[in-house]
């Protein structure tokens, strides 16, 4: 049973836009029908004074239609989205169907967000990541992505605009900016106005004006042929550069004063955040440089150890220092297997070591849980982990992360390789928030995820990249 009174209140005041809510897998329309993902429908059986909906879920009237989000009134057609995996099949993602079920149009084979969370930040038209519809307001429609931006499109089909900002490319965090994961949101026209807002928001609530929809046009349309020979340069492109990227090897280099002529590795993410590295090692230390693109500086803004990796802009360096452990094969961490945060608060470095197994360890774990779980050891606070730091330019710097390899617990042999890691967390200019995440090898599920604990804190021996001892 579903109380609705707040749902009913204001409709005729949103025109064609039609509120509905999010119940599990299903929405409500405007007349309180139920919309399941299954393709069932449950309509009232009666509204009771209270205005409570009344419904009998033992008999659901079945539509076809997975996960309907919002009916024309006009015409009766209904627009539609299915959250699903990858598939170039019959698998429809966000689609209008007629009042007699013929498909009017449809996109298919979107990249569900889990698989989308290791890709590039989002741009208008590339259909991944996609959470919820937005509705139906006048003559557009749209839907959300797990990373807070909303596409707009109009109501047959054609893709208009992107609203919000990535939060993976931003370094502050505005109304433009839905800094969580983001699985709502709706596109409203109110009735008797020619203006849309969009309401939007996770842990928070907004309502933002988007300008300019009521001075869309359409243009002369025109024919663009894809041919097989396109299709195979684009192909063979994607695993050039797939290839490229296993084929970097990083030299961990003889002598502090090799350091800056040792072979890097690096990575990517947009023309504003990038970072390239390199390493060293002598008989006291492993010096890790960091030459870095970002639009915020090195500086940490969170006060808490455990977590300084929420807050972004800091140096992440990953390693396995058992050279007796099965590395390739393995993917739970064992004793020897630490990852070292670096970065700056109030001027000082500041350095955290997270340990998730220590040998012979008896005391009580740390452990982050959520609808995951990961615990650690030992997670502490290193002052003997040191930082140069210098700004190059607006929107570079480079930092040499120094770890005493007791610390580390690595004794590098020339010849020999160690499995290892590093990255970057871009954060926002006061370093409160972590706006997106790149490693030199691992590029997984939990390597990307910003918005949950216990997969920002994991390690994953098995994703890490090897360094060659010189």
């Amino acid at each position: 049973m579903c109380g609705c009174r707040p749902l009913a209140a204001g409709l005729d005041n949103l025109g064609k836009s039609l509120a509905f809510r999010v119940i599990a897998n299903a929405t409500v329309d405007r007349d309180l029908n139920i919309w399941h993902g299954s393709g069932d429908v449950f309509r009232p059986l009666r509204i009771e004074p209270d205005g409570r909906p009344v419904y009998d879920f033992t008999k659901p009237e079945r539509c076809g239609i997975p996960s309907v989000a919002a009916i024309d009134p006009e015409d009766g057609s209904i627009f539609s989205f299915s959250e699903g995996e990858e598939s170039a099949g019959s698998h429809v993602c966000l689609a209008r169907t007629g009042k007699d079920g013929a498909m009017m149009w449809d996109y298919r084979g979107a990249i569900h967000w889990p698989r989308a969370i290791n890709l590039p930040p989002r741009r208008p038209g590339k259909f991944r990541g996609a959470t919820a519809l937005l509705g139906v307001a006048g003559d557009f429609t749209g839907y959300a992505t797990y990373f807070g931006t909303h596409h707009v499109y109009t109501s047959d089909g054609i893709c208009v605009a992107m609203i919000f900002r990535d939060p993976r490319l931003a370094t502050s965090i505005g109304a433009d900016v839905i800094a969580t994961e983001n699985c709502n949101g709706q596109l409203v026209k109110p009735k008797g106005m020619n203006r849309y807002f969009a309401l939007a928001g996770d842990q928070d609530g907004r309502i933002t004006e988007v300008l300019g929809l009521d001075t869309v046009k359409r243009l002369p349309g025109g024919t663009l042929t894809i041919t097989e020979a396109d299709a195979k340069r684009v192909a063979d492109a994607q695993a050039t550069y797939k290839a490229g990227a296993k084929r970097q090897v990083l030299a961990l280099v003889r002598g502090r004063e090799a350091l800056e002529a040792a072979r890097p590795v690096s990575k990517s993410i947009s023309g504003t955040q990038a970072f390239e590295a390199r390493a060293a090692y002598d008989d006291k230390n492993l010096y890790v440089m960091f030459n870095v693109t970002s639009p915020a500086p090195l500086v940490s803004g969170m006060a808490d150890p455990q977590l300084v990796f929420k807050g972004g802009n800091v140096l992440d360096i990953q390693l396995a220092a058992d050279p007796t452990a099965d590395h390739p094969a393995r993917k739970a961490p064992v004793p020897g297997d630490v990852r070292i945060l670096v970065s700056q608060r109030n001027g000082k470095p500041v350095a955290v070591a997270y340990r998730p197994k220590v040998q012979g360890f008896k005391g009580q774990p740390i452990v982050f849980r959520t609808g995951n779980v990961e615990s650690f050891d030992s997670i502490d606070v290193n002052d003997q982990i040191s930082l140069e730091y210098k700004q190059l330019t607006i929107g570079t710097f480079q930092a040499t992360a120094i770890i005493p390899l007791s610390v580390a617990g690595l004794q590098p042999r020339p010849g020999t390789r160690i499995r290892m890691d590093v990255g970057c967390i871009y954060g926002n200019n006061e370093g409160t928030k972590a706006m997106a995440r790149s490693y030199w090898t691992n590029n997984g599920f939990s390597a990307n995820v910003l918005n949950d604990v216990p997969n920002e804190s994991k390690l994953e021996p098995a994703m890490w990249g090897e360094a060659e001892v010189q």
